[in-house]
Order: structure tokens, then C-alpha cells, then sequence
């Protein structure tokens, strides 16, 4: 199968964002932490919208296709030179 990367997501709301930092980005790392396996470097979540909200599929730490499309718009939001477009 082949998929398809498309970043920014129009679906990654300002909603889905915060629960995705609440239950899985913030969790994620504090448990990392409390393990003693803190991660610095490129990583992304790969992820899903369900009717119950956002899961996890899987942790990459890998420069594949999709975090190739996305690591560039975190280089520019962490720098301050953009923002996510507004959705009509």
C-alpha cells in the first residue's frame, strides 16, 4: 500500500493538538523520562483519527518520507517563522 503524506494536516485542529499533547505527546516523554530513556534528536508520532480521538500507531526516530515532509515545518515553527494556516 502506499500512502500519502500531507502536511500541514487540515484535520490537526487546535482541539485534536491539545489532546494529542495532553495524552499522548506529554505521557510519552515523561514516561521515557522516568525510565532514564530521555530522547534528543528527530522523532515523529505516527497517528490516527478515530471517533474516539487520536491513537498512536507507532514512535519513528528514522528520517523516512514522513518525517521528511514534516520536519521542515518544525524547524520553522520552533524558529518562529510560521504558523499553521487557519482552516476555513
Amino acid at each position: 500500500m502506499e500512502w500519502e503524506t500531507i502536511a500541514p494536516n487540515p484535520y490537526y485542529t487546535d482541539e485534536i493538538a491539545d489532546r494529542c499533547m495532553k495524552e499522548i505527546f506529554i505521557p510519552s516523554i515523561e514516561a521515557m523520562n522516568s525510565e532514564g530513556s530521555s530522547f534528543k534528536g528527530a522523532a515523529h508520532i505516527l497517528g490516527s483519527l478515530t471517533a474516539d480521538g487520536p491513537d498512536v500507531i507507532e514512535y519513528n526516530c528514522r528520517l523516512e518520507s514522513k518525517t521528511q515532509v514534516v520536519l521542515p515545518l518544525q524547524v520553522r515553527f520552533a524558529r518562529g517563522h510560521a504558523e499553521l494556516p487557519k482552516k476555513d
